[in-house]
């Protein structure tokens, strides 16, 4: 036989040999991009893993810090804390923004 011979295909329709080795390298294709996407899944999630690890405690930490000046430094102005380090509200303001890029990491 040629290799332009019919042959039946799945619907039992004739079809020519040459397709039927296209549609088995079209599918082998296939198959290696599902697989190139599997390893690209398994490396996006070992990369989320390891940002999560190192970033995460960090920005917790941060957050932390953040609540506890926030809460530490109304507290202290509640129970005068300028008066007995004898500062003015100018000079208690300029020791908050001290905080602020805290309060906006967190």
């Amino acid at each position: 036989m040629s290799p332009t011979a019919l042959h039946e295909g799945k619907d039992g329709r004739p079809m020519q040999a040459d397709y039927i080795s296209k549609n088995q390298n079209e599918e082998a294709i296939a198959s290696n991009v599902s697989h190139e996407d599997r390893e690209i899944n398994i490396t996006t999630q070992k990369l989320l893993w390891k940002l999560d690890t190192r970033i995460l405690p960090l920005f917790i930490l941060l957050v932390l810090c953040s609540f506890l000046d926030r809460t530490n430094v109304g507290n202290a102005k509640l129970y005068h804390i300028e008066a007995d380090l004898g500062m003015t509200n100018a000079q208690f303001n300029q020791g908050l923004t001290a905080f602020y890029p805290l309060y906006i990491a967190g």
